[in-house]
């Protein structure tokens, strides 16, 4: 068209050479139109592919994070079972240890059975 254009202004043919011109700039608003169209496609195109990546990450990371925390609360009530289990055991040795050190007869000492003693003698002048 450029090519054209410039033979018309050379032959002195100005009029075809004024239609060649507005083809051109035709065409030029044309291709303009149409990369602006096509680049709005692909930017439409990127824009839905980044949010369809975004949401199977989250979907992703919400499952494996699920699956942790499952992992955890399974984890925790074991160890909670085994500490119990531990508590009980330790209890019952300590009683059994207990049991076998402290005597069987309670020895009270001089101040208690003095006072025992006033106090039955103390039930006895109240009747």
């Amino acid at each position: 068209m450029e090519a054209d254009k410039s033979e018309s202004v050379k032959m002195g043919n100005y009029e075809e050479a004024d239609m060649s011109k507005n083809k051109i700039e035709e065409l030029k608003k044309a291709l303009i139109v149409a990369k602006k169209k096509e680049l709005y496609t692909q930017h439409q195109n990127e824009l839905e592919s980044l949010d369809f990546s975004y949401k199977s990450e989250i979907k992703g990371f919400n499952s494996e994070w699920d699956n942790k925390f499952r992992d955890l609360e399974e984890k925790s009530k074991i160890l909670e079972e085994q500490l119990n289990e531990k508590h009980l055991k330790e209890m019952e040795d300590l009683y059994n240890f207990l049991e076998q050190k402290l005597p069987k007869i309670v020895k009270y000492s001089k101040k208690y059975l003095d006072l025992k003693n006033q106090e039955d003698n103390l039930v006895k002048l109240q009747r």
